[in-house]
């Protein structure tokens, strides 16, 4: 039970026993009539009056001011008032909604204090004539009635937390003017009373009516003033919230908007405001205002010790400066807490600490709680705004998904280079949100590795920039098929996908998949994406991407989108390497594993025109034909020539580099197109051929004895014998036919300056 509630029983009880124990039973075997008069009197004026707060003493002393003032034992007065105005009260209750407790509240205080008044009256009108005793009495009865009725309003809102001046001068004033008013009717009744009996006192009763009316009246339209001043300010200040609150953009201008605005309601000390995330476990976002100390931590972790993680009072809790457990100011103050929220949704919850009194107020309290609605109202507003922009930006990048997914799939439609294939599906790859470095890598079925094609800002053109390696291998680089296996684990996998991080792959990893220098670039917060290129027979490649992300968790829309785009690559690779085979069966030599003549053409001029975007780049041509392959043909037969046709062509691919071109130029005579080779590097090449032909047999004869050949070779280099194809064929030519004229067997160069090599000797 709270400190009020025990004030008020404790002021029924003091009004109860005096009404009972001070009436004696004479006096109410006197006056059965004036008491049930008086008390219905009293009962009717308080009912009509509604709270009787203006009409208390009017409507108290029109009758039991008879008694009190004309019988010998004036606590006869108390039954007549207590019970006047708990009859009243009960039957006015409704309009106020108070409780019974309250209602017997204000009886009993009237109740002491009219009884008091009446002690007064009779000690000290004692042995005084009939006119002193009226002066004094009204004197006497207007002190006590103030000065009881005053002390108990007062502890009244001390025990509420109010300070016990508010409303002390009012209240003083509206009691003195009911006094003053109603002084001369109350002595008019005791003074006719003895001479004219009930007749006299209706008639004197009939001035108390109209000015009980009257003063009833005023204080009505008094308490609509207040209540429409009130009201006005309120609507004045929802309105301006409703305008600040919903014009607001972003969570923390929402909290400090709502902090001015409390703060204009009732004057704030400190005040914290807390918005909870959508995701339970994201936690809240605390935004604080005015002398708050507590740290962000502090209030959320008090926050969930009283329930209110993620969860707020339906209606604002307000709680004494003794009782507060969590303080958000040095010292104590009152502590109200409410809840942002709608019917459906919570989005916080607001903490305020105040020493006005203002916050104490019911209608201060109804007041915080409807700007609180309005700024739940406001915070659904813009969550419902931030999911339309969201799904809108959604929808946008679905529909440019969806646009690229065409554009890209007509795009490769005919589309046969794989160079090309990859370089669009990679353009594409690159559109998407949060994609940066993209690089293909096709697989190859000779080495089991995983070939780069092009990367996402590199050239169409396949051929690479730098020159072959030891092996004769260009220099793209190469991923072992056993590393992409080891990525591929189960714990990464995200769709058909693989996600890492940079930090988990390291930078050698990195170096691996992407090449030193996209590895150099990249940051710690890189993320890396690996979709694998496969169908259903076998594996065509591997997509690696770098990816920005939140949090370091792949989106998986994002991570699906690439893999359309991926599967697209798939199909246009595997058609590209079907038509690749394709066409390899119309440049290849009908006999030999080499290219034909047609290819050795285009390679040629596709290898010139490289060659002249690089200054002071070379390559060397070289021709070379079977010495005496007619009499071999004739002495052991085509079947033999063939084979050895067939030899020699494996020979020469087994002895020159990946990028070098081995074709059949004609009948006996093949072509060697050697890129990033200068003269010493050819003629040792031609030179390592030479020696190893005329070591080794190729065939056998009809007879079955081993068929030796020999060959000889000229040598051409690019642009120094010829800047164009064809006279870079004619110098080869003419190296090789005096090749021929010198001896065959042997090696020469058609500039006049090539080296001298055992074997070889330059152009004549």
């Amino acid at each position: 039970m709270s400190k009020l509630a025990l004030f008020e029983w404790l002021v029924i009880l003091a009004a109860g026993l005096v009404s009972a124990l001070g009436v004696p039973p004479s006096a109410l075997l006197g006056w059965p009539v004036a008491v049930m008069l008086a008390a219905l009197v009293v009962a009717t004026v308080i009912f009509q009056r509604g709270e009787g707060r203006a009409g208390r003493f009017e409507a108290a002393v029109a009758l039991p001011a008879i008694v009190l003032f004309s019988s010998s034992d004036p606590w006869l007065a108390c039954s007549v008032v207590f019970a006047g105005l708990v009859i009243g009260g009960f039957l006015s209750r409704h309009r106020e909604g108070a409780g019974a407790r309250v209602v017997l509240s204000r009886a009993a205080q009237a109740t002491l204090a009219y009884g008091f008044g009446a002690y007064l009256f009779r000690e000290f009108a004692a042995g005084r004539t009939r006119a002193a005793s009226v002066m004094i009495g009204s004197i006497i009865l207007a002190i006590g009635f103030l000065t009881v009725v005053l002390a108990l309003a007062s502890i009244r809102r001390a025990l509420q937390g109010v300070d016990y001046r508010t409303g002390l001068a009012r209240d003083l004033l509206r009691d003195l003017r009911s006094i003053v008013l109603l002084s001369p009717i109350v002595a008019a009744e005791i003074l006719v009373w003895p001479h004219y009996g009930a007749p006299g006192l209706v008639v004197a009763f009939l001035p108390v009516a109209f000015v009980a009316f009257a003063l009833r009246g005023r204080a009505e339209a008094e308490d609509q003033a207040t209540q429409l001043s009130r009201r006005t300010r309120e609507l004045s200040t929802l309105s301006k919230g409703s305008l600040e609150l919903f014009s607001a953009e972003g969570h923390e201008a929402t909290a400090a908007r709502l902090s001015r605005l409390l703060d204009s309601i009732v004057a704030t000390r400190a005040s914290a405001v807390v918005l909870w995330a959508p995701e339970l476990e994201a936690g809240g976002t605390v935004y604080r205002f005015g002398n708050c100390q507590p740290s962000d931590q502090a209030i959320l972790k008090w926050l969930e010790s009283v329930g209110y993680d993620h969860s707020a009072p339906r209606k604002p809790a307000l709680t004494a400066p003794g009782d507060v457990t969590f303080h958000l100011s040095n010292s104590p103050a009152w502590q109200l807490l409410g809840g942002l929220q709608t019917p459906e949704v919570i989005y916080g919850v607001v903490i305020v600490e105040s020493d006005s009194a203002d916050l104490r107020s019911p209608d201060t309290i109804d007041l915080l709680n409807l700007v609180l609605t309005q700024c739940g109202l406001s915070l659904q507003d813009q969550f419902l705004k931030s999911e339309m922009l969201e799904k809108n930006v959604q929808l946008e990048r679905q529909a440019e998904t969806m646009s690229s997914i065409l554009s890209v799939s007509g795009s490769l439609l005919g589309t046969v280079d794989a160079a090309r294939i990859v370089g669009t599906v990679s353009s594409a790859i690159e559109r998407v949100a949060g994609v940066g470095h993209v690089v293909v890598a096709r697989y190859d079925e000779k080495s089991n590795e995983y070939v780069h094609v092009v990367d996402g800002g590199g050239e169409e053109d396949a051929v690479p920039t730098l020159g072959p390696d030891a092996e004769g291998r260009d220099g793209r680089l190469r991923i072992p098929v056993s590393r992409i296996a080891e990525l591929s684990a189960e714990a990464a996998k995200i769709s058909n996908s693989y996600f890492y991080s940079l930090t988990d792959l390291g930078r050698r990893e990195a170096a691996l998949l992407f090449g030193r220098q996209i590895a150099a670039q990249l940051n710690d917060e890189t993320d890396v994406l690996v979709v694998p290129l496969s169908d259903q027979s076998s594996l065509v490649g591997v997509l690696l991407m770098t990816i920005a992300t939140e949090d370091r968790r792949a989106p998986l829309d994002r991570v699906q989108t690439i893999e359309i785009f991926a599967n697209q690559a798939v199909t246009a690779l595997r058609s590209a390497k079907q038509y690749e085979a394709i066409r390899r069966l119309t440049i290849i030599d009908g006999l030999t594993p080499a290219y034909n003549h047609r290819y050795f053409q285009e390679t040629l001029q596709r290898e010139i025109h490289r060659q002249e975007r690089r200054e002071g780049a070379r390559f060397s041509l070289a021709m070379l034909d079977i010495d005496n392959f007619k009499r071999i043909n004739d002495t052991h037969g085509h079947q033999a020539g063939d084979l050895i046709l067939k030899g020699l062509v494996q020979l020469l691919m087994e002895n020159v580099r990946e990028v070098d071109t081995v074709a059949r130029y004609g009948g006996e005579e093949f072509a060697l197109i050697l890129p990033d080779q200068p003269l010493e590097g050819a003629l040792e090449v031609a030179e390592r051929i030479r020696g190893m032909l005329e070591r080794k047999s190729l065939a056998r004869g009809i007879d079955e004895r081993e068929v030796h050949v020999t060959v000889s070779i000229g040598i051409a280099v690019f642009p120094d014998d010829g800047a164009t194809a064809s006279s870079l064929v004619a110098r080869a030519d003419a190296a090789l036919y005096q090749a021929k004229r010198t001896g065959k067997n042997r090696v020469c160069a058609a500039s006049a300056s090539a080296p001298a090599i055992a074997g070889s000797q330059p152009a004549g």
